[in-house]
């Protein structure tokens, strides 16, 4: 029996098969690729910073956002795709984290890997053998007293030395008496609405100190890096959620703007800034907001959203085009969270 006919016909079926699904579908677009650079990587105040994104794909990019330690920087909308920022001479330092996301004409969005820019303090002041010692400022470079400076020894368990900043918001600790290293952390300690918070600040220079040497380690009181691991940062919170039983809302495309009413509680008055909420364990949040009273308007692909504080069991406050409030502590929460819903 002849089974040659049979034979090339399962090959040729098998050929067929394979060129069809090695065929993408018609819809089928790459994803723009986005990289970001930052020039220069390490400046001293005063000083610019030049940021740009390159792009790439099959469909046209029409907009970039740019990040800053996690937050809506600023956006551009035309090639080529650049940001800038001035840090002044009162810049307190730090390492400061930039991403870009590029967003196509098919609705995709692609970001970059993270760029690290480190800025250091116009007025450095070299260190003095067998302290530590610093200086505490708040993000406009004004001096904070009374913060407590810890120095935690990484030889003996439960051996700390501490301090607390002046009025110029300077401490000194003395670590001449044991030859080991010391772990450096600063902790604000300040009143708001008549509640107590304590911020973890954010240090200039991270690593450890060596006893016998010493060494400077300023501190600031900025937003820290938001990370897959801890989304939260260490200020305020910004929770966004949309009305029970409704579904109108995607929280991906919400944008925020905030605009500060008076003095923040770190005695600055703030900026206005959109930003866009972030996916947490605890729902769509905005981290890293300075406690404050704060106007909130909201929008979803460019269009005005309605807004009211989050509706409780207690309470059902009306819709409007703002929401103008403060901080609160929620039945589950230990730390201090700006609530507020939105809908279409």
């Amino acid at each position: 029996m002849n089974r040659h006919p049979i034979w090339n016909l399962s090959l040729l079926s098998l050929g067929l098969l394979a060129s069809c699904t090695a065929t993408p579908g018609p819809h089928e677009t790459k994803s723009p690729g986005v990289r970001l650079v930052a020039t220069p990587s390490t400046l001293t105040a005063p000083g610019p910073l030049a940021l740009e994104a390159t792009v790439d794909g099959e469909t046209r990019v029409t907009q970039v956002d740019f990040y800053k330690n996690g937050q809506l920087y600023t956006a551009d909308t035309a090639a080529p795709f650049t940001a800038s920022e001035d840090f002044p001479a009162t810049t307190p330092g730090g390492t400061f984290t930039y991403t870009a996301t590029a967003r196509d004409t098919a609705g995709q969005a692609t970001t970059s890997a993270a760029v690290r820019v480190t800025v250091r303090p116009a007025n450095t002041v070299p260190g003095e053998k067998g302290w530590i010692t610093g200086h505490v400022r708040n993000s406009e470079g004004r001096p904070i007293p009374d913060v407590d400076v810890w120095a935690d020894n990484q030889l003996l368990y439960d051996s700390n030395l501490s301090a607390v900043t002046d009025v110029n918001g300077a401490y000194r600790i003395n670590i001449k008496a044991i030859p080991t290293t010391w772990r450096v952390t600063a902790n604000a300690n300040f009143s708001y609405k008549g509640q107590s918070i304590h911020v973890p600040l954010v240090p200039t220079n991270p690593a450890d100190v060596a006893g016998p040497e010493g060494g400077v380690r300023d501190f600031v009181m900025r937003p820290q890096d938001i990370t897959d691991s801890d989304p939260y940062g260490n200020l305020g919170i910004v929770s966004v959620t949309q009305p029970v039983g409704e579904y109108d809302i995607d929280e991906s495309k919400v944008r925020l703007t905030l605009e500060p009413v008076g003095l923040l509680a770190d005695g600055t008055t703030g900026t206005a800034r959109t930003v866009k909420p972030i996916r947490s364990g605890s729902g769509w949040i905005v981290p890293n907001v300075m406690y404050g009273t704060y106007r909130v308007t909201a929008t979803q692909d460019g269009r005005p959203l309605e807004i009211r504080k989050r509706a409780s069991g207690a309470e059902t406050p009306p819709w409007g085009p703002s929401y103008t409030g403060d901080f609160i502590y929620g039945w589950n929460s230990t730390r201090l969270i700006l609530y507020v819903e939105v809908r279409d």
